[in-house]
Protein backbone atom coordinates (compact mmCIF):
# COMPACT_ATOMS: atom_id res chain seq x y z
CA UNK A 1 0.00 0.00 0.00
CA UNK A 2 0.91 3.38 -0.74
CA UNK A 3 0.68 5.41 2.51
CA UNK A 4 1.66 9.11 3.26
CA UNK A 5 3.64 10.24 6.24
CA UNK A 6 1.16 11.88 8.29
CA UNK A 7 3.08 14.94 9.30
CA UNK A 8 2.64 15.66 12.72
CA UNK A 9 1.69 13.39 15.84
CA UNK A 10 -1.74 15.36 17.04
CA UNK A 11 -2.34 14.23 12.86
CA UNK A 12 -1.04 10.62 13.75
CA UNK A 13 -3.38 10.60 17.14
CA UNK A 14 -6.92 12.00 15.34
CA UNK A 15 -6.03 9.30 12.52
CA UNK A 16 -6.14 6.54 15.21
CA UNK A 17 -9.04 7.49 17.42
CA UNK A 18 -11.14 8.00 14.04
CA UNK A 19 -10.74 4.80 13.08
CA UNK A 20 -9.85 1.98 15.79
CA UNK A 21 -13.38 2.51 17.16
CA UNK A 22 -14.63 1.56 13.33
CA UNK A 23 -11.57 -1.21 13.43
CA UNK A 24 -13.13 -2.62 16.54
CA UNK A 25 -16.84 -2.20 15.10
CA UNK A 26 -15.30 -4.90 12.66
CA UNK A 27 -13.95 -7.46 14.85
CA UNK A 28 -10.98 -6.12 14.42
CA UNK A 29 -9.60 -4.41 17.78
CA UNK A 30 -6.22 -3.97 18.78
CA UNK A 31 -4.98 -6.27 21.88
CA UNK A 32 -7.52 -9.14 20.40
CA UNK A 33 -6.97 -12.30 21.39
CA UNK A 34 -6.22 -12.81 17.17
CA UNK A 35 -3.68 -10.96 14.88
CA UNK A 36 -5.98 -9.51 12.15
CA UNK A 37 -4.74 -11.63 9.73
CA UNK A 38 -5.23 -14.82 11.50
CA UNK A 39 -8.94 -13.29 11.81
CA UNK A 40 -9.40 -12.59 8.59
CA UNK A 41 -7.84 -16.07 7.21
CA UNK A 42 -11.45 -17.45 5.57
CA UNK A 43 -12.25 -20.14 3.88
CA UNK A 44 -14.87 -20.61 1.51
CA UNK A 45 -17.22 -23.71 1.53
CA UNK A 46 -14.94 -24.89 -1.49
CA UNK A 47 -11.58 -24.45 0.54
CA UNK A 48 -10.60 -20.89 -1.09
CA UNK A 49 -9.62 -18.31 0.76
CA UNK A 50 -12.09 -14.84 1.13
CA UNK A 51 -8.74 -12.28 1.24
CA UNK A 52 -5.88 -13.09 -0.61
CA UNK A 53 -2.54 -13.49 1.01
CA UNK A 54 -1.48 -10.11 -0.10
CA UNK A 55 -4.27 -8.93 1.22
CA UNK A 56 -3.48 -10.62 4.64
CA UNK A 57 -0.21 -9.49 4.14
CA UNK A 58 -1.93 -5.19 4.69
CA UNK A 59 -4.13 -6.72 7.45
CA UNK A 60 -1.16 -8.02 9.11
CA UNK A 61 1.22 -4.43 8.15
CA UNK A 62 -2.31 -2.21 8.70
CA UNK A 63 -2.34 -3.39 12.38
CA UNK A 64 1.38 -3.29 13.10
CA UNK A 65 0.71 0.49 11.53
CA UNK A 66 -2.02 0.90 14.14
CA UNK A 67 -0.38 -0.39 17.26
CA UNK A 68 2.46 1.79 16.96
CA UNK A 69 -0.29 4.44 16.32
CA UNK A 70 -1.69 3.55 19.83
CA UNK A 71 1.67 3.78 21.32
CA UNK A 72 1.92 7.36 19.71
CA UNK A 73 -1.25 8.28 21.38
CA UNK A 74 -0.91 7.03 24.51
CA UNK A 75 2.50 8.38 24.59
CA UNK A 76 1.63 12.02 23.64
CA UNK A 77 -1.77 11.73 25.91
CA UNK A 78 0.86 11.08 28.97
CA UNK A 79 2.94 13.81 27.98
CA UNK A 80 0.18 16.32 27.93
CA UNK A 81 -1.66 15.27 30.87
CA UNK A 82 1.80 15.72 32.75
CA UNK A 83 2.51 19.12 31.05
CA UNK A 84 -1.02 20.05 32.22
CA UNK A 85 -0.82 19.28 35.44
CA UNK A 86 1.66 21.53 35.53
CA UNK A 87 0.15 24.19 34.05
CA UNK A 88 -2.69 23.87 36.32
CA UNK A 89 0.04 24.49 39.40
CA UNK A 90 1.18 27.55 37.69
CA UNK A 91 -2.90 28.54 37.68
CA UNK A 92 -3.74 26.93 40.73
CA UNK A 93 -4.78 30.07 43.27
CA UNK A 94 -3.09 32.73 41.27
CA UNK A 95 -4.49 35.74 42.14
CA UNK A 96 -5.73 36.61 37.93
CA UNK A 97 -6.96 33.43 38.14
CA UNK A 98 -11.01 32.58 37.48
CA UNK A 99 -10.69 30.18 40.24
CA UNK A 100 -9.72 32.77 42.75
CA UNK A 101 -11.55 32.81 46.03
CA UNK A 102 -12.14 28.75 45.43
CA UNK A 103 -10.06 26.52 46.94
CA UNK A 104 -10.20 23.68 44.60
CA UNK A 105 -10.81 23.49 40.87
CA UNK A 106 -14.27 22.04 40.12
CA UNK A 107 -13.70 18.07 40.15
CA UNK A 108 -10.71 18.46 42.59
CA UNK A 109 -10.77 16.10 45.97
CA UNK A 110 -8.33 18.65 47.50
CA UNK A 111 -5.51 21.31 46.46
CA UNK A 112 -2.17 21.38 47.93
CA UNK A 113 -0.18 23.94 49.75
CA UNK A 114 -1.99 27.05 49.71
CA UNK A 115 -4.77 25.80 47.88
CA UNK A 116 -6.18 23.99 50.18
CA UNK A 117 -5.98 26.29 53.05
CA UNK A 118 -7.45 28.50 50.85
CA UNK A 119 -4.73 31.21 50.76
CA UNK A 120 -2.69 32.38 47.49
CA UNK A 121 0.58 32.02 46.61
CA UNK A 122 3.14 34.36 44.82
CA UNK A 123 3.94 33.60 41.53
CA UNK A 124 7.68 32.62 42.92
CA UNK A 125 5.85 30.08 44.64
CA UNK A 126 3.62 28.79 41.87
CA UNK A 127 6.27 28.21 39.48
CA UNK A 128 8.51 26.54 41.85
CA UNK A 129 5.64 23.72 42.72
CA UNK A 130 5.00 23.88 38.62
CA UNK A 131 9.02 23.25 38.04
CA UNK A 132 9.10 20.45 40.79
CA UNK A 133 6.26 18.72 39.50
CA UNK A 134 8.10 18.52 35.92
CA UNK A 135 11.18 17.74 37.67
CA UNK A 136 9.65 14.40 38.79
CA UNK A 137 8.17 13.45 35.76
CA UNK A 138 11.63 13.93 33.78
CA UNK A 139 13.04 10.93 35.21
CA UNK A 140 10.03 8.53 34.78
CA UNK A 141 9.37 9.39 30.67
CA UNK A 142 12.97 9.43 30.33
CA UNK A 143 12.81 6.18 31.93
CA UNK A 144 9.63 4.66 29.45
CA UNK A 145 11.36 6.05 26.54
CA UNK A 146 14.51 3.96 27.14
CA UNK A 147 13.21 0.68 28.24
CA UNK A 148 13.48 -2.00 25.18
CA UNK A 149 9.88 -2.29 24.32
CA UNK A 150 10.13 1.38 23.09
CA UNK A 151 12.94 1.95 21.98
CA UNK A 152 11.75 -1.23 19.17
CA UNK A 153 8.64 0.44 19.18
CA UNK A 154 10.22 4.13 18.25
CA UNK A 155 12.63 2.48 15.81
CA UNK A 156 9.19 1.14 14.43
CA UNK A 157 7.63 4.19 14.05
CA UNK A 158 10.54 5.94 12.59
CA UNK A 159 10.97 2.81 9.80
CA UNK A 160 7.17 3.73 8.78
CA UNK A 161 7.74 7.08 8.72
CA UNK A 162 5.28 8.49 11.23
CA UNK A 163 5.75 10.76 13.87
CA UNK A 164 6.80 10.34 17.46
CA UNK A 165 5.03 11.55 20.03
CA UNK A 166 5.80 15.14 21.25
CA UNK A 167 4.58 17.20 24.03
CA UNK A 168 3.14 20.31 21.94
Amino acid sequence: ANLEPLGSSDALVALFRDVSGELAALGLALGASEAWADRLYIEDRRGALLFSEEELDEAEAAQSRLEAMYNVDAWSSQLKGRLSSAELLLQETAPDSPREGRSTPRGSRGGSGAARGGGTMTSEERVKRALKRLEEDVPYHVALFAEPVSLRTLDGIDAMGQPAPNNK
